[in-house]
C-alpha cells in the first residue's frame, strides 16, 4: 500500500545511526517474554525467569538501623531484635 522505507532512510530521516534503525527494528520484531513463564523445574518447584534474576540493592539486612541493632544486641538479644527489626522493613 505504502512505502517501504530501508535502514539507512530512516536513520537519514532521524538523524541517528543505521545500527540503531536496526537494532530497534529487532527489538520490535522480537516477541514479548513474560518473567512468569517457566524455564524449567528444581527440586519439584517451576522456575520461572523472575527466579532467575538478581537483585541490584541491597536487602533490608543491610540497612543503618539492622547494622546499629547488630552491633549493640550481641548474644540472645540479637536473635530476638534483628528479626523483628527486619520483619519491620
Amino acid at each position: 500500500m505504502g512505502i517501504e522505507p530501508t535502514h539507512a532512510e530512516i536513520a537519514l530521516r532521524l538523524n541517528v545511526d543505521e545500527h540503531d534503525v536496526v537494532e530497534m527494528d529487532h527489538r520490535l520484531s522480537a516477541s514479548d517474554a513474560s518473567l512468569d513463564a517457566s524455564v524449567g523445574e528444581s527440586d519439584g518447584r517451576q522456575t520461572t525467569r523472575m527466579d532467575l534474576l538478581t537483585a541490584t540493592a541491597p536487602g533490608p539486612d543491610h540497612s543503618p538501623k539492622v547494622g546499629t541493632c547488630k552491633a549493640i544486641c550481641a548474644g540472645q538479644s540479637g536473635v530476638i531484635f534483628v528479626p523483628r527489626l527486619l520483619a519491620k522493613n
